[in-house]
Order: C-alpha cells, then structure tokens, then sequence
C-alpha cells in the first residue's frame, strides 16, 4: 500500500467519514465488510497492522496482539495514536463483550 493512500485511509477513518476510496479498499487488503464508516465499527485491521480497530459509539479503541497470546486493549484518538491502556483479555470476543460497557459508559477522566 502506497504511504498517500494510507493517509487517505488514516483520514477517512479519523473523521468518521468511510473509506470509499475504492484504491484504498483494494490495496490495503480490507475485507470486504470494513469500510471503516460511521460512528460504529467492527474490528479492522488499518494500513496492514497487526492491531485491530474499532469504534464505538464515537470511540476509538486499539487491540494489540501481547506476548502472552491476550489482546492488550487501549482507547485511541487517532490511528497513529499509542493510546491510553484499558485492559488485557484472552480473546477479541473478551474485548469485544468489555467495549459493550466501556463504550457506553462514561468516559474516564485520564
């Protein structure tokens, strides 16, 4: 994938907008269900990382492979961002049932 088209990506993402760039979707190897848009998004992968992303409810959260084959989860600002930890779960479903709450509870004072 080509740096511009994943400055592309990076900004539809960011904004909440979608990826429509049907360059971008077809050389950064998304599947075909993430298109990155909207307040909510499923678990997707940006720019070939090995992290996954979501959204939810205006949100954005990181989930990190760890050492010890858990998923270290953390709440994002930005695709490029390290972000602030949330916790560490065995699964993506783990992570998944715990964004349910964090989500949409409210926001922690960091």
């Amino acid at each position: 994938m080509t740096a511009a088209l994943c400055v592309k990506a990076q900004a539809c993402w960011k904004r909440g907008l979608g990826c429509t760039l049907p360059e971008v979707k077809q050389e950064s190897g998304l599947s075909v269900g993430a298109d990155l848009s909207g307040a909510d998004c499923s678990w997707t992968t940006v720019a070939g990382s090995k992290a996954f992303y979501i959204r939810k409810n205006g949100r954005a959260y990181r989930l990190a492979p760890a050492k010890d084959r858990r998923w270290d989860l953390f709440r994002i600002e930005e695709v490029d961002d390290l972000g602030k930890p949330v916790g560490t779960y065995g699964s993506r479903g783990d992570a998944s049932k715990a964004l349910v709450k964090l989500a949409y509870g409210p926001e922690p004072r960091w």
